[in-house]
């Protein structure tokens, strides 16, 4: 059987790293109709693609916008996974990112989450490959990378990250998930960080993919959901084998299916820096899940958030908060369970 390059499975997971951005166009194709350009198939003849239809009722309103790539022009030299991929299904995701202003200046900033390359190689101290990186906002369309000053030059088999002020005092803190022990840097408020994950006692390994920031019980201190994908774990001669997946054949080794779910966890913040595990007891553990995007979301208005988790290759998690530090999962009664391999999502007022 002749090897293809990229799986079915491949293709589609490779797009799950750009979280928020496929998300919001999700959203915004509900709410818009997209404005047929002269040709289709092509950009503007000065690079940018614009044109977008509102319908509301019999009223139909253009709106005109444009897009163009700046990445090379604001200074964003980043590269992800600089090694050979290979079908491991933690080397077959993408990463994440997180926006934020870090150092309080009015700009948001963007720490891009990258991975380090083969899971079975040790990544070498201070090595420069695959590392993450911060870009500063310079207020001005540049950005400038300040990962090594800023101490979150290290190497990890990183796949996503969110900001939040745990602590209260008022800088945004980073916390990113690995294949192995996640990460959680404080900030320090002069533009560096410490990695106080063992203090703050939320450096689980495993799988993780997604996580967010948000206070649940509504106590003052933002509280973290971190998701769980599969427990992997490889075996040489897994390597050779084809398995089924919606009628495709796809390699054993990226096939969520081929192991076992593995639970998410909801530490919620103790307000002395440190945080306590307690997703099982408040009903958000999502066991049968493989886990991978989450959002906070306070989705009935009732003043307290609720949590929306997406699952790979089963129904999605809508877990309604109770207000007792517990949550119900209304997901079938909601109709928002779907099962068919979601992989992100983004919450907005779309109308």
């Amino acid at each position: 059987m002749s090897k293809r390059l990229f799986s079915k499975r491949q293709r589609l997971l490779l797009g799950w790293g750009a979280i928020s951005v496929v998300g919001m166009l999700v959203l915004a194709y509900i709410a818009f109709i997209v404005k047929p350009l002269d040709d289709p198939a092509t950009p503007n003849s000065d690079g940018t693609i614009e044109g977008l239809t509102h319908r509301h009722g019999s009223k139909t309103t253009t709106v005109k916008f444009s897009f163009e790539e700046r990445r090379e022009a604001a200074g964003i030299n980043f590269h992800h996974f600089p090694a050979t991929r290979r079908s491991l299904m933690p080397e077959d995701m993408g990463s994440g990112l997180a926006w934020g202003d870090y150092d309080n200046d009015g700009d948001p900033d963007l720490f891009l989450v990258n991975f380090y390359g083969s899971i079975l190689e040790p990544i070498p101290d201070n090595t420069e490959k695959g590392r993450p990186a911060l870009y500063r906002n310079e207020g001005n369309g540049h950005f400038t990378d300040v990962s090594k000053i800023a101490g979150l030059d290290k190497a990890s088999f990183g796949l996503a990250a969110a900001m939040g002020d745990y602590d209260n005092d008022g800088d945004l803190d980073l916390y990113i998930t690995n294949y192995g022990a996640n990460l959680l840097y404080r900030n320090n408020g002069d533009g560096t960080f410490s990695d106080v994950t063992a203090l703050a006692g939320v450096g689980d390994s495993g799988f993780s993919a997604g996580c967010g920031w948000g206070d649940y019980d509504n106590d003052g201190h933002i509280d973290l959901y971190v998701t769980t994908y599969v427990e992997f774990e490889y075996r040489a001669e897994d390597a050779a084998i084809i398995s089924q997946q919606h009628g495709s054949e796809i390699p054993y080794t990226i096939n969520p299916s081929s192991y076992p779910p593995a639970s998410n966890r909801l530490y919620h913040n103790n307000g002395d820096g440190t945080f306590a595990e307690v997703a099982e007891a408040a009903g958000v553990a999502n066991q049968d899940g493989r886990s991978l995007g989450v959002v906070w979301f306070d989705f009935n208005n009732d003043g307290l958030v609720d949590l929306y988790v997406t699952n790979d290759v089963s129904a999605n998690g809508v877990y309604r908060n109770l207000g007792d530090g517990t949550f119900a999962d209304i997901g079938a009664s909601s109709l928002a369970a779907d099962y068919r391999g979601a992989m992100g999502m983004a919450v907005g007022d779309y109308e």
